[in-house]
């Protein structure tokens, strides 16, 4: 992320947020760890901004390794070097949205499911939502938390929320 950046801080504030979070609801996770492989020289020198880029930004638990330590930690892997990020890890998401639904009721909050989100509007009055389903309904909210995943941005700038950023979308490879 852009350095200094709001999206980068609360990235970095979040990951030791969300592991202390799990650790007291006793929640899985497991820090597995990420590799960022450079198969070039050209690649390699990229792996050192991103190192730097990420030390800006306050990320901590990166190092650049070398191939026999890349192969100790993935055999199957073939690279020259690599970028090791140690905190990075899985969550059980499931246990995870389960631990945050409760805590949201716990304090007056509400969960409906099968509910869409049709449309909206922010007013001086609040932000004014439509809500689909079996039974619609029209709703004001003072404030509204927008996480729908790889729908957010999309949805927040229907509804007419301001300074909604732009999607970065990344490839990424997951493995079982």
């Amino acid at each position: 992320y852009p350095k200094r950046s709001l999206r980068a801080q609360l990235c970095v504030a979040g990951n030791a947020m969300l592991r202390s979070y799990a650790a007291s609801h006793d929640i899985p996770f497991k820090m597995v760890g990420t590799l960022i492989v450079a198969t070039s020289e050209d690649a390699a020198a990229a792996l050192e901004a991103i190192l730097q880029h990420g030390r800006e930004n306050g990320v901590t638990g990166l190092m650049v390794v070398d191939r026999a330590r890349v192969r100790s930690l993935e055999p199957q892997l073939r690279c020259i070097t690599a970028l090791h990020s140690t905190n990075t890890g899985v969550i059980d998401s499931h246990a995870l949205m389960l631990c945050l639904q409760a805590d949201l009721e716990a304090n007056g909050g509400v969960t409906v499911f099968h509910s869409p989100i049709l449309g909206g509007a922010v007013s001086e009055a609040g932000i004014t939502l439509d809500i689909g389903g079996s039974s619609p309904i029209q709703i004001r909210a003072r404030s509204l938390i927008v996480a729908t995943g790889l729908g957010a941005c999309p949805l927040a700038r229907a509804i007419g929320l301001p300074d909604v950023p732009e999607e970065r979308r990344c490839k990424g490879n997951y493995f079982t």
